[in-house]
This record gives C-alpha cells, structure tokens and sequence, in this order.
C-alpha cells in the first residue's frame, strides 16, 4: 500500500526473538546487563502467521526474519513455513549471524530461504572476537558450507569499528572472488551505537577505489533493502553501500518493522508504534485490525532524523526517538 508520501510499502522485518548468542559491543556489550523478554511475550508462530496474513492483503510481499539471532528459536523452521503459505508472500529472507547456521541450514534450504544476510565485521580473528565475544572460525566454517550451495544469494553486513585499510579490502576480497555481496553499513545512533563514530560510506568506497580502481554504479537489484551497490572490474559480485546516516534514503523507503513483542513500529528511529499483540490478546476482529494497521502504514513518518531527540513532522505531530536497544527493537 501507499503511505501519505506516495511510498510503497511492501516489505516488513520481523524480529523473532531479542536473544542473541553474541555479545557485540555496539548491540549488547559484554558485562552490561541485559533483560530479555520472558518467552511469553515473545509473538507466538499463530500470531506471526496472522499478522502476515494482515500484512500481505495490504501489499506486504517480502519478509525479511531477524532479531536478536533468529535462529535461537527453536520454532524457526515452522515459522517459515507458515509463512510460505500465505499466498501473496513472494519471498523470506533471513539475518543471521551464522553462528547456529550449520545446525539450520539444510532445514532452511529445504524450506524455500535462498537468501541469507550474515553479519561479519572483520576477518581478522582477534578483532573479530574483540567486536563479538566469539571465535571467528566457526563463523567461516559454516560461510563456507553455504557458499557451497550455488543457487544461494548471500549478502555479508558488515558495520565497520575502528576499521582499518587492511579489514575493508579482507572483506571485499569476499566479493572479488566469490559470489557473496558485501555491504557496509554506517553505525546508526541506536543504543549503544551512540558510543561509536559511524565511518562514512564515502571513505569505504574511497579505500575500496585507492586499491581497485574505477567503479560504477551496478544496475542490478540485489534485494529488498536500501543498499546502493557498485561494480569494480575483475569483481564476481558487487559492494553494496547503506549509509543511512550520511545519505538519507527516506524517499524510497518501502519497510515497516514488527519487533518481536509484536509491536508495528513504521519508522526505526522513532517510538511510535501499534502494539498488534495486545490487539489480538483483546480479540480485536480481523477488519479493525487490518484498518489500525493500515492507519499506521499511511501515516508513516516523512524521514529519521538520528540528530534530534523530537522532530514535528509536516502535520505538525511531534514524534519522540525510540530509545530501545537495537536488540529489542529488531535488527
């Protein structure tokens, strides 16, 4: 569906669980304390194929599942098919980081996923650990098995911290010589991403030139989401750019987000939101549900703005930040 911008809106990020089994140092850093929701509280599989179901009669066509780290729910493998099963449903996606995708991901491949985002901040071992609290091994032993699968589209996410020359060029050496893309994305300013500078996109893509040369803008679409993406010649696959703090890409937003509490939020950076699960609890019928939802959608705030604590938007509404944690909110 349109919202008052004229924006089409057709693909929502669904978090499944605030859990994570890594402890990065711009999500949830180690030694801070953390509160998860209890499991109750957590949407149920009925309730997630429901609200999809919502979803896809108003226009909703592409699901991406995330977190926390998705595949902490035992439930993952019924979940995507439930999904599956909705008719106007053209494609689910998965973000992970790759931790537990061995155990997954025949079950996964099986299932329909054929596109995988798998977050990977440096290839180097120490600095990967110190980012993450975990072993980088394992982390490319199960890269490896899904680079085996050739039908399988697999982006790298990588938010780049005190990055130096040589973690850029490791990483888009992934895409010089295999089919994975690899996309940097600048540090938003959400929880604790507020205690990092973001490295502009623009010296990414400089480093990246300093080495390899000329560049052009790729033509082709590599997804659903707001990467901009480049060609270097001699490349297998191209580098994707997503610089949501130094370029607003606002104007073509087509995403709604449901955290995993099963709250509708519009826009990342502000907290205004629908909670659809206490609807559903309260035995809202189908129609008033579908209605509020499409209220929200249509009324979906203009731009972000990660700068100010309280923007007024064209109609004069006062919008508040959401001051969750990224973890909490849905990555």
């Amino acid at each position: 569906m349109l919202d008052r911008f004229g924006r089409n809106i057709d693909y929502v990020r669904i978090s499944l669980t605030d859990r994570c089994n890594l402890s990065c140092v711009y999500c949830m850093p180690k030694g801070v304390p953390i509160k998860f929701l209890d499991m109750s509280e957590l949407l149920s599989i009925d309730e997630i194929y429901y609200i999809c179901e919502i979803l896809s009669d108003i226009g909703i066509k592409k699901i991406k599942l995330t977190g926390g780290e998705p595949l902490l729910r035992h439930d993952i493998i019924d979940v995507i098919q439930k999904i599956r099963s909705i008719k106007n449903i053209e494609k689910i996606t998965l973000t992970t980081n790759g931790v537990l995708l061995d155990r997954y991901f025949d079950r996964l491949y099986e299932n329909g996923i054929r596109d995988i985002n798998m977050s990977l901040d440096s290839l180097n071992p120490q600095k990967y650990k110190q980012i993450t609290n975990f072993k980088l091994d394992n982390i490319i032993k199960n890269l490896n098995h899904i680079i085996s699968y050739k039908d399988m589209n697999i982006k790298i996410n990588v938010v780049p911290i005190n990055t130096q020359i040589d973690d850029v060029l490791a990483l888009v050496e992934l895409a010089k010589n295999t089919d994975i893309k690899v996309r940097f994305i600048e540090m938003m300013p959400i929880g604790y991403g507020n205690n990092f500078e973001f490295l502009s996109n623009e010296k990414i893509l400089e480093i990246i030139s300093n080495k390899y040369g000329n560049y052009k803008k790729s033509e082709k679409v590599h997804g659903n989401g707001p990467a901009t993406y480049f060609s270097f010649e001699n490349f297998k696959s191209d580098i994707g750019l997503i610089s949501a703090v130094s370029h607003m890409f606002c104007d073509s937003c087509n995403r709604i987000r449901i955290t995993c509490d099963g709250k509708l939020k519009p826009c990342l950076d502000y907290d205004s939101t629908l909670d659809i699960k206490e609807l559903i609890n309260q035995n809202i019928n189908k129609h008033d549900l579908k209605e509020k939802i499409k209220n929200v959608i249509f009324n979906k705030p203009q731009s972000h703005n990660f700068l100010k604590n309280i923007i007024t938007d064209k109609n004069n509404m006062l919008i508040k930040k959401d001051t969750r944690k990224m973890y909490q909110i849905g990555g």
